[in-house]
């Protein structure tokens, strides 16, 4: 975020964070409190250009996720919920870590990576099926996990293009 499309990204954020919380069957598993921390983790990748795995590896340290959450493009929420993270008063900081980080694997392993392009890159999917252009994932290389989340953020991506995009004939 550049301060001119901030809305626009927090909607991403969002949409990207929801996704990864509706593949999860019991709720308690990304509650409202992983929610905020994935939408401030979404923002920080977008803001520095950069893939969920390169953001995760910045949290395992403290002084990288102060410095890195500080762009000015990081609204002041996402700055102050990521600075929950290592706060010196939080004993369970380095938990609340791990448990936001565990559900994010899917982006981290090698095959994800190849998978996801860092944020504002990569084929915009959006674009392409609106184009009517058919689009093929393969997903093979992923564990069975990894995989389904792959294809729940997919399908939850080709829902909202076919959601926003009216529907051919109609008046």
């Amino acid at each position: 975020p550049d301060g001119s499309n901030l809305d626009e990204v927090e909607g991403a954020a969002s949409r990207f964070a929801d996704a990864i919380a509706s593949r999860y069957e019991n709720p308690e598993w990304s509650g409202p409190r992983w929610l905020q921390l994935a939408r401030a983790l979404a923002l920080l990748a977008a803001a520095h250009g950069v893939e969920v795995a390169d953001v995760v590896g910045w949290l395992a340290d403290r002084d990288q996720t102060q410095s890195r959450a500080r762009h000015g493009g990081i609204p002041s929420w996402a700055q102050a919920t990521l600075s929950t993270l290592h706060a010196p008063n939080n004993s369970d900081a380095a938990g609340v870590r791990d448990w936001l980080t565990c559900k994010l694997t899917a982006f981290t392993s090698s095959a994800g990576r190849r998978i996801f392009a860092p944020a504002g890159e990569g084929d915009d999917l959006h674009g392409l099926l609106a184009s009517g252009v058919p689009v093929i994932v393969n997903l093979s290389a992923l564990s069975g996990s990894d995989a389904a989340m792959a294809g729940h953020l997919i399908i939850a991506t080709v829902l909202e293009t076919a959601m926003q995009e009216p529907v051919a004939g109609a008046e």
